[in-house]
């Protein structure tokens, strides 16, 4: 889950939940109930922490290779395994990802 990523991530670099939020410019409620599951992480946020942790969009949404072809589609659409949404190539790569 992308949740489990974003706090492998953080805690892997020896941050706190305030401190990732400061780096970041969120707050640390914000940060918390992303890493809970009780939101999905903003665009914004997902552009933050690949810049920040070097990690690709795509790695954060969707894991390794083997569970990111798990949810693709012939049409070059991705989707997302939480929310069902179809992302396409086109606009994960506007993400930067």
């Amino acid at each position: 889950m992308r949740n489990e990523r974003i706090i492998n991530l953080r805690k892997n670099a020896g941050l706190s939940q305030t401190a990732l939020a400061s780096e970041l410019n969120y707050s640390k409620a914000y940060i918390a109930d992303v890493e809970r599951g009780g939101q999905e992480p903003s665009r914004r946020l997902l552009v933050g922490l690949r810049n920040f942790f070097g990690v690709s969009i795509d790695w954060l949404l969707f894991g390794d290779m083997a569970e990111q072809e798990q949810y693709s589609r012939p049409n070059n659409a991705f989707v997302c395994p939480q929310c069902g949404a179809e992302l396409s190539v086109k606009a994960i790569s506007k993400l930067g990802g």
